[in-house]
């Protein structure tokens, strides 16, 4: 078989079925509710004087930058559009009761190759400029779509005190790429507004989705300092209930969903804004 293949078609079989095999280098995780096969690379570093776009960038002594790669078959998905949200699960090990637990981490992307080349191409004699009215206009851009998406979220769910604001990491002329992200575990369902009655427990869990009862493993819910249910037919084992983390509270459809068509539009707004104070328009 590999005699009939040419080189790409060699190189494209081993990624498929070497580098991105579960049973190989993969793992298997939930990307934007999809479980597909990643490779995460965690050790990833830039010790380099040359930033993106070319850019010269100073690298204190002893002082690097490191970022999460995440390799993915094309097949699988898409590279996010221009204020899309990447949504990725990571398992960790909670030391307490060593039982697995899930964490989502949230990573909210402004790309900005297009924008570059817009302000270049407004700019032009001073083209020079684009880096720092693309980084001016990402940065605003971030902060308020930041507060939008907090806002939504706190109104759209009942766990208030449970939900983070957004971390924003803000872009520079050398990484041109602003950063909101949340990080954390699912959150204890008595923290969401609970209805604990003689027969049964409900939760308001979603504002725009009412009242629910609460149970699993076709079982009820019971409270007992907390929300717990039984795994099986015996009294034993028992589960602390729990429901969304605040990432996921804060990257859905219902929160980050009705703005991110905004996020673009807002973008190139505010790098207008720039380019025309650069220009002293």
């Amino acid at each position: 078989m590999v005699d009939n293949m040419d080189f790409k078609e060699i190189l494209q079989d081993d990624i498929n079925n070497a580098f991105l095999d579960s049973s190989e280098f993969a793992e298997v995780h939930n990307l934007n509710g999809q479980e597909v096969n990643i490779v995460i690379d965690d050790n990833v570093t830039d010790g380099t004087e040359t930033g993106i776009y070319g850019i010269s960038q100073k690298i204190d002594d002893g002082l690097y930058k490191g970022d999460k790669v995440i390799y993915i078959s094309t097949e699988d998905t898409k590279r996010p559009p221009p204020g899309n949200m990447l949504v990725l699960n990571v398992y960790g090990r909670n030391q307490k009761n060593r039982r697995e637990v899930k964490t989502m981490e949230v990573v909210v992307l402004v790309e900005v190759d297009e924008a570059l080349q817009y302000a270049r191409q407004k700019l032009g004699a001073m083209q020079k400029k684009a880096p720092q009215a693309v980084r001016t206009a990402l940065n605003k851009t971030a902060r308020e779509a930041k507060k939008q998406d907090e806002r939504i979220t706190k109104q759209t769910y009942t766990a208030k005190g449970d939900i983070h604001s957004l971390q924003f990491k803000k872009a520079t002329t050398a990484n041109l790429q602003a950063i909101l992200k949340d990080k954390g575990s699912n959150i204890s369902m008595s923290h969401f507004r609970t209805y604990v009655g003689k027969k049964r427990i409900s939760a308001v869990i979603n504002t725009k989705h009412g009242r629910r009862n609460l149970g699993k493993y076709g079982n009820k819910a019971f409270f007992w300092n907390t929300i717990f249910v039984r795994e099986g037919q015996s009294r034993l084992p028992i589960e602390k209930m729990a429901s969304i983390s605040s990432p996921v509270m804060h990257g859905n459809d219902n929160t980050w969903g009705t703005i991110e068509d905004d996020v673009r539009s807002k973008l190139y707004e505010n790098i207008d804004k720039e380019i025309e104070r650069i220009l002293g328009l």
